[in-house]
């Protein structure tokens, strides 16, 4: 094997050694693969969920909800908008006072 000429040389029985530590495959624990495999279904029935037709159908219902209390608040705002005007104006018209 080359080497460049300054490189340090390590003994051959540490590289055999960090060579087989690279190689070497841990076992894995039962739960954990049974953990992994309970989170992927959970998962994927969300995902079956998620775009699934009565998934969009509860969003459309509380987005009509929200949609309806907007409507009412926005007249709101333009009522008190127009008694501000009407108010402005009725000062304007008395002479400021």
């Amino acid at each position: 094997m080359w080497q460049a000429p300054d490189a340090p040389r390590l003994p051959l029985h540490r590289v055999s050694r960090m060579a087989s530590r690279a190689h070497t495959v841990r076992p894995v624990n039962p739960v954990l693969i049974e953990h992994a495999r309970e989170r992927a279904r959970i998962a994927d029935q969300i995902t079956a969920f998620a775009g699934s037709t009565c998934f969009v159908y509860l969003h459309l219902q509380e987005e009509d909800g929200q949609n309806k209390e907007l409507l009412a608040l926005s007249r709101q705002i333009l009522e008190l908008t127009r008694e501000l005007h009407a108010y402005t104006e009725e000062r304007k018209a008395g002479g400021g006072s």
